[in-house]
């Protein structure tokens, strides 16, 4: 079988040169689109770059003995971290491992959590607190406690602590 040319198509042909020149303008396109996409070429003199931090609740304690599993919510600059992350619950235990998120680099940070708990029953309770915690980045790394008490007891003062939550904020991941 014959492969005849049709007389309106035509075979483009490169020699070698030609062929290193379209592969070095492709490739040349590429990297600059590389720094353009990831903001690289538009960094001015003696402006800082962000750092990654890092918060890592590292314990969590409760004062109430029927409540068989917890789940933290931390809210830091507005955004909420959920803590376990792979699991509905945590199932107290003195020795549980904590666990790490990295968070928007910023110069302060404001933390408030709540507490969620499940008791033997299958009965949800909330745990909450007024209270904020301001830090400034110059501060990290910090270690901090965080105190919460029954929803509805933390305004007056007088409800008893159910839960404490020890928690890092830092430039590096634990």
């Amino acid at each position: 079988m014959r492969i005849t040319e049709h007389k309106d198509v035509q075979v483009a042909k490169v020699n070698a040169r030609q062929a290193v020149l379209v592969a070095l303008i492709s490739a040349t396109a590429g990297v600059v689109a590389t720094l353009f996409g990831t903001g690289a070429l538009s960094h001015t003199p003696g402006a800082s770059v962000a750092r990654q931090h890092y918060f890592t609740i590292r314990r969590v304690e409760t004062a109430d003995a029927k409540l068989k599993g917890i789940r933290i919510i931390a809210e830091i600059n507005g955004r909420a971290v959920s803590y376990p992350t792979r699991a509905v619950w945590m199932d107290i235990k003195p020795a549980t491992e904590g666990e790490t998120f990295s968070i928007e680099s910023s110069d302060a940070y404001r933390v408030r959590m709540e507490m969620l708990a499940v008791n033997a029953a299958g009965e949800v309770s909330r745990y909450i607190s007024s209270m904020i915690q301001d830090i400034q980045t110059n501060q990290l790394p910090i270690d901090q406690t965080y105190e919460v008490h029954l929803l509805g007891s933390e305004t007056s003062g007088s409800g008893p602590i159910v839960g404490r939550i020890w928690y890092t904020l830092s430039d590096q991941p634990r």
